[in-house]
């Protein structure tokens, strides 16, 4: 199993990645990446945002960086590519550094992430985002 695939530039970066046992991935589960999963940094350089592609088949990720995933694609308008545009879109930049902490230290945890809101977007707006970044 890969892990962690970092963060950079709005690319994953494999030089970085070690490979885990199949018993320490499966003990891993809360971490673990498929397909079409939105990785976004909490530490360091937050707000990087990433999709796993549909090439890797299975990974796992380490505490600093978030997955995030539709429990059920059939409750929201909003997937992945259009999420991946507006993470890394200025304003959605701009939202994630509200919501740092206040420390010495750069981070976003979990809970505050949470908070994190998408204004309302019409269909037309969010396939033709979609469409667009998918073609890339």
């Amino acid at each position: 199993m890969l892990s962690p695939p970092m963060l950079k530039d709005n690319n994953l970066n494999f030089s970085t990645v070690s490979f885990l046992s199949n018993k320490t991935h499966k003990q891993r589960l809360k971490f673990e990446i498929i397909p079409d999963d939105i990785l976004l940094t909490l530490k360091g350089r937050i707000g990087f945002t990433r999709i796993i592609s549909r090439t890797l088949k299975e990974g796992s990720t380490s505490e600093n960086i978030t997955r995030i995933r539709f429990k059920d694609k059939n409750l929201t308008k909003f997937n992945s590519y259009f999420l991946l545009v507006f993470f890394n879109s200025q304003f959605g930049q701009l939202e994630i550094e509200s919501l740092l902490t206040l420390t010495i230290q750069k981070y976003l945890n979990y809970r505050k992430f949470g908070e994190y809101k998408i204004p309302k977007v019409d269909d037309k707006t969010i396939e033709s985002v979609s469409l667009k970044k998918n073609k890339n």
